[in-house]
């Protein structure tokens, strides 16, 4: 379970996100509703990249293209119609009935293109995504995490793929809690 800062607190020294909240202050943000609850997916970590052509494509972490890998993942994303030059951040995770495999995920990862396309159809490959970094070619990841959560929502509100996935959103702490 992940806690976000809504006010998307950016360290001045380092120009980096925070990755600490104390105990007091994450009391505080709760206390102000300024949380966002999220459950962490045990996937691998890719992005999702919509070309000026409509077309979409998948990169590792690393920045390898994945997209020959994934056909059905691809046109799930397609399937969204997002705008051109849109940066999606997503995590791809082998869903098994609510349960993450992380060992078929991590094979799948490394597997070349024939061995991938094989366990994309085999397997229950999801793409759940997390973040938007660029929309329609303007950045908005130095916007607030809430403001771009929101705008996820909107672009996503009837996934056409059950391939397509978000995080699951708690209200509070102890219902965050309740399903670890």
């Amino acid at each position: 379970i992940v806690g976000m800062r809504a006010t998307g607190a950016i360290d001045p020294a380092t120009q980096k996100p925070v990755t600490e909240i104390s105990p007091a202050e994450l009391t505080r943000l709760a206390a102000a509703d300024l949380l966002i609850y999220q459950r962490k997916r045990d996937g691998q970590c890719h992005f999702g990249l919509i070309t000026r052509d409509g077309s979409a494509r998948i990169y590792s972490r690393k920045l390898e293209d994945k997209t020959s890998h994934f056909p059905l993942l691809v046109s799930a994303l397609e399937e969204l119609e997002l705008p051109a030059k849109t940066l999606l951040v997503m995590e791809l995770l082998v869903d098994r009935n609510g349960k993450d495999d992380f060992r078929a995920t991590g094979e799948l990862c490394r597997a070349g293109v024939t061995r991938a396309r094989e366990a994309e159809h085999r397997l229950p490959v999801r793409l759940m995504l997390f973040d938007v970094l660029y929309y329609n070619g303007k950045p908005v990841w130095t916007d607030r995490y809430d403001r771009r959560w929101a705008l996820l929502q909107s672009l996503t509100q009837v996934p056409k793929s059950s391939r397509i996935t978000l995080p699951k959103v708690f209200h509070s702490y102890v219902s965050a809690m309740a399903i670890v």
